[in-house]
């Protein structure tokens, strides 16, 4: 059985999903100067790596956020066949350049690689779940 991965993009801008350590249920990508990808190629990988994932565009400054927070990481726990991205905009300014992030959090649900919805601000564990059986 797939275990729910939290996926953190967040080193020094360059990441390779090849090299990832897993810590409980969360994995961190580190930088391998023999085989890299730029974030953004790794971003747009990993969005088609399961059928449908959630992005969680935060700041580590941001109140909401850090509110939020708790609320991914159950669900990510919760539902085994999601995938959970979580973005750092002010480590990845291009990805969020990429996807007119302008509030934090901002969520954005993708079925297929595809962007199919987005929710802006603090929303409860119902309403993420309910989105993510929209799209199911």
């Amino acid at each position: 059985m797939k275990k729910n991965i939290i996926t953190i993009i967040a080193l020094c801008g360059l990441i390779n999903t090849i090299e990832a350590k897993q810590f409980g249920s969360t994995i961190h990508f580190e930088y391998n100067q023999a085989r890299h990808k730029s974030s953004i190629e790794a971003f747009n990988q990993a969005l088609n790596d399961a059928e449908i994932v959630v992005v969680d565009f935060f700041a580590t400054w941001c109140g909401p956020c850090k509110t939020l927070g708790p609320c991914i990481d159950a669900l990510a726990k919760e539902l085994n066949s999601i995938k959970f991205i979580k973005v750092d905009v002010d480590q990845h300014k291009q990805i969020a350049n990429q996807y007119n992030i302008k509030s934090m959090p901002t969520l954005k649900f993708f079925k297929n690689g595809v962007e199919k919805k987005t929710l802006i601000g603090i929303q409860s564990k119902a309403v993420i779940k309910r989105t993510i059986d929209e799209l199911s």
